[in-house]
Formats: structure tokens, sequence, C-alpha cells
């Protein structure tokens, strides 16, 4: 029998990338061990140990792989003099890294456990149940395309994470599988295991769930955002009993994206000139990087348009990355089949758009159900892409990744299943 895979540490920060200049930005300190060692809000981490931390991918990958018990040095820029007036000046901080807290919720029992997909490789499984009842089945839950944890437990608030509450307490087990080298589980912090490879780890680690007591049947994958495209590719592999998709898309990639900027621009109230001027930027880097397989940094090289939008685009010719994932993940992306999985469905399907979500569109989530043999199309008012509150999308814009939780969601998407499966 193989090792319990081992808790990682955590230093309690939460931070903003800024291109402008090198390092972190701390924007706030949580109880833990980088509180403990001196960090404020308004630090700027240069380096942990020997890593620099020129990008916020950088910065991630490093904090994402300490181990509770390691003694790190923080090398942190801040003003100088007792009133934090002075000239900037590097402070050396020594932090003994704790390990993380666990999730802990009334009513709700969540398990800290693992599977072991067919590479060897084991990856972190978190499992919430209700504490009152025997779960009536189980929702898969696939992650967006962010390289970040989906281990929230310094988070009690993050809306991802009353999500999953709601849900186990409407008398379902929720299931998560970390991602590599994210979390506990095993992999490179650094590296990009690609999408057919987190669709292919989904399928490892439902094998190992099947036996196990906290994933009873019937099964649900939920699929947020990405992890929608990846929902209608395991109905079949996994029997699926229902399917659900929030905040996803169908057409392709690039149209996604070009779709995406136009009404973020206007939302913004940006012109029709710097509307299409990105635009045609974000084209370029679409067909330069996704669909003819250049490096970033050749896109950027060949079109001063690129070069001049880089920032905004997100596009980091150092680590050969958009959006913070590699070249090749959004080439994977681009190639995946969304009309024929979602035609070819078996299992009834629910479409979630919410009202206040400027990342997609109601039409997208109105094609997706009609695509699907079984689906069903409901919006949620007031709900944006990561389930928060807001009035409007231009309000969810402006706050983007702030704002208190919306249960609509979780409460219309356990209802559809307890009418539609669980109920029978």
């Amino acid at each position: 029998m193989s090792s319990e895979l081992r808790r990682r540490g955590a230093l309690g920060l939460r931070f903003a990338f800024d291109p402008v200049i090198p390092g972190v930005r701390i924007t706030e300190v949580l109880e833990g061990s980088a509180k403990f060692a001196g960090v404020r809000v308004g630090d700027v981490l240069l380096s942990g140990n020997a890593c620099r931390f020129d990008n916020e991918l950088m910065f991630r990958s490093w904090a994402g792989d300490l181990r509770s018990g390691e003694k790190v040095y923080l090398y942190v820029s801040r003003p100088s003099g007792s009133e934090g007036t002075g000239p900037l000046e590097v402070v050396t901080l020594v932090c003994d890294v704790r390990e993380r807290e666990r999730e802990s919720s009334v009513a709700i029992m969540t398990l800290y456990t693992q599977a072991t997909m067919r590479d060897g490789v084991r990856l972190r499984v978190i499992a919430t149940t209700p504490v009152e009842c025997a779960a009536r089945g189980t929702i898969l839950w696939l992650p967006g395309f962010h390289r970040a944890s989906c281990d929230w437990a310094a988070t009690p608030d993050y809306p991802m994470r009353r999500w999953v509450e709601d849900c186990t307490r409407a008398g379902y087990a929720v299931v998560r599988l970390e991602r590599r080298g994210l979390g506990d589980s095993e992999g490179d912090p650094l590296g990009d295991p690609g999408l057919e490879q987190e669709l292919t780890d989904w399928i490892d680690a439902a094998k190992t769930m099947a036996e196990e007591v906290y994933a009873p049947r019937p099964w649900v994958a939920f699929g947020y955002s990405i992890g929608g495209l990846l929902a209608p590719r395991l109905s079949e592999p996994l029997a699926l009993d229902a399917l659900g998709v929030y905040g996803s898309g169908i057409d392709t990639w690039t149209e996604y994206l070009d779709a995406l900027t136009r009404r973020r621009m206007s939302i913004e109230g940006r012109s029709e000139v710097e509307i299409e001027q990105l635009v045609r930027a974000q084209q370029a880097l679409s067909s330069l990087v996704i669909v003819g397989h250049h490096t970033v940094q050749q896109a950027l090289e060949s079109r001063d348009l690129l070069r001049d939008h880089a920032r905004i685009l997100r596009a980091n010719p150092q680590t050969n990355t958009i959006d913070g994932r590699s070249a090749a993940y959004w080439q994977e992306v681009y190639q995946c089949p969304t009309t024929g999985p979602l035609a070819s469905l078996r299992a009834p399907l629910l479409a979630m758009w919410g009202q206040s979500d400027w990342v997609t569109s109601s039409a997208e989530h109105e094609r997706i159900a009609a695509l699907a043999p079984k689906g069903r199309y409901v919006s949620v008012a007031q709900c944006d892409h990561g389930y928060a509150t807001h009035h409007s999308m231009r309000e969810s814009l402006m706050h983007h990744g702030a704002g208190p939780y919306q249960p609509a969601a979780a409460s219309a998407f356990t209802r559809w299943i307890a009418d539609t499966i669980t109920r029978k």
C-alpha cells in the first residue's frame, strides 16, 4: 500500500501581479506562516530562497510546492522608515512554513484522500459529504483553466467553496481532483499537464473513487468554465447519470476569445477603434500561436501590434504562456471537440449561465442545451462567472474576483439533479 500524500505548507498570502514591477505585490496577509514572519500588505516579494519571482506563474509554482516544516528566506521590497515613507529597501524575512489547514464546515465532513493515476502519479482528492444523511449521489467538480489549487481551506468565504458546501448540504457528495503539481498532488509545479492529460486523470480517478463509499452513484459531472468542455467527454467512459455546465462555451476557442474581447471592451466603454485594434491583436496571437503553433516569443517578434498589446493579452514570451497556461494547452483547447460530444449525450444536461457573467454569453449556453438531446438551459440572476453576486456585467467586470457569494446557482443545480435523477 502506498504511503499517504504529505500535506503541503502554506504562506497565507493573497497577491497581485503587476508586469511593470518585479515580484508580486501582497494584497492580504492571512493567518499563517508569512504573517508570523512579518510580511505586510503592500510588500513586494522579489524572491524566495533561490527562486526569483519574475512572473505570477513562478511565484504560484514556488509557493505551491512548499512543504510543511521547511524554512524559507523571503526577500521583500518595502519603503524604509518607521512610517513607511522612506526610499525602498530590500528586507530579508525568515519564514517557517506551517502545514496548510484543512477545510472544515458545519454539517459537512471533508475527506482528504488520494487517487493513483495509470502512470503511478498520485493526486489529491478532496471529498465533502453531508453529515446528517447518506449522500444521494456524487458531483464530480471539473475546474476552469487556471492553474490554481482547488483546496480552499484558508478562504472559507470563497464563492467556489461556498458552492461546494451548498451542494453538499443539499445531500450530495462533491469530489474535487487536484491537478498535477498543485496542492498536495505529485507532479511538476512548473509543468502544464495539458487538457487531454487532465481528462485522462479524471477517468483514472473515477475508477478509484468507484470503489469508495464517499462517491456513491448516481454520478453527475459539473464542468465549470473550461471544465464544461470536458464534462460531455466524460459521459460515456464514466457512465454519467447527468451533467451540468456553468460559464462554458461551444464556439471554437479563437471565436470565443474574439467575442470575449469585444464584450469586455464594450462594457468598459472603449471606442470602436480601440476594440477592433485589440481584437486584431487577439486574432493575430491566436493565428500564430494557437493555430500556427509558433511560440509566444516568435509571435511577438513578428508583429508590432502584438508587442504593443502583449500585457493586456497576458502573453509571456519567457514562459511561452498565455494567461498563465502553456501554448500547448491552448492548442488542445482549440482542438477540443464540442458539438459532437454534446449531440451524442444520452444523459440529461443542464447548461447554466449567470446573468452578470461577462466572460461567457447566454447564446452559447442556449446552444449547448439545444444540442444535447436532453438539454435544458437556465439563467441565474445576479450571478457572475465565479458565483459572486453582482447586479450587472459592468459591476462584475469592475469588481472581477470579488463580491459576496450568490447561492442561486448551487440551489438551481441541486434542485435540477433532484428532479431529474434522485427523485425517480
